[in-house]
């Protein structure tokens, strides 16, 4: 068994996970593999110092981690956070840009309409008055010697 498969047998030892019938094989590997043992005496002083340390933590500690991770909630849910206010301006500009184009471009449709039944109309007086024209008698126009100018219609 190599120093690395030993590490990890050791390492599961540690956590509590290491089967009862591999712990021989475990302390019969860490007779033969120097480097193993020195693992092994490390995780040993390292879980030591941890149950040396392991004290009763007070209440107000408790309280105060408590209303810290609320208050970090709470934080998390506001709608515009303050890193980000640039960029929600800028979305909130292109929305207001596009609904504007929309609005106009809805506009620029009516007008169009409008000129269009205008130019109709337009067509219908032009071929009216050019009727009216062609309905008129011929006139003929006489000059007379001091520059008086007669116009007589031929009916």
């Amino acid at each position: 068994m190599n120093t690395d498969q030993i590490k990890l047998l050791i390492d599961k030892y540690f956590d509590g996970e290491l089967e009862k019938n591999l712990e021989p094989l475990l302390f019969t590997s860490l007779s033969s593999d120097e480097e193993a043992r020195e693992h092994f005496l490390h995780m040993n002083r390292t879980r030591f110092a941890i149950h040396e340390s392991d004290s009763e933590f007070p209440q107000s500690l408790e309280q105060r981690i408590l209303y810290s991770i609320e208050g970090a909630a709470q934080r998390e849910f506001v709608f515009i956070p303050q890193k980000k206010l640039p960029l929600f301006f800028s979305y909130s500009l292109a929305v207001l840009l596009l609904i504007a184009s929309l609005f106009f471009y809805s506009q620029t449709i009516e007008y169009r309409q409008d000129l269009n039944s205008t130019m109709v109309k337009v067509r219908q007086q032009d071929n009216l008055i050019e009727m009216l024209m062609n309905s008129l008698p011929e006139a003929e126009v006489i000059r007379e010697r001091d520059n008086e100018i007669i116009i007589k219609a031929n009916i």
